[in-house]
């Protein structure tokens, strides 16, 4: 699923938010895979095929993409997107535990 707001591009798949932005943020370093999120109960994966692309990530861990030509986003359980040339970050739903009093990433 795919938005457009303010011509900026989102694209929703399963648990994760790809949100394009201006500019990178400095001090990322390169990952080797397309690998954008494991599922911790299922093993399942969020995982970018096809196309040129860059997953660049924090220090914190926090994901950010170079999307150089149109590359396809896939999952076991989700339809394939394919996610247009721009910079983005990768958000990773989270969820608010009542009882633990936390808030926690969604475990997919």
């Amino acid at each position: 699923m795919n938005y457009k707001l303010k011509n900026m591009k989102i694209f929703r798949h399963g648990d994760l938010l790809i949100k394009e932005i201006k500019e990178l943020p400095k001090n990322l370093k390169e990952q080797k895979n397309g690998v954008l999120a494991l599922g911790e109960v299922t093993g399942h994966s969020h995982e970018l095929e096809g196309g040129k692309y860059r997953v660049l990530v924090d220090d914190s861990n926090k994901k950010f993409l170079e999307i150089m030509t149109a590359t396809m986003l896939k999952h076991q359980e989700h339809k394939t997107i394919t996610i247009a040339p721009a910079k983005y970050e990768v958000i990773i739903e989270q969820e608010f535990d009542p009882f633990a009093e936390e808030i926690q990433k969604v475990k997919d």
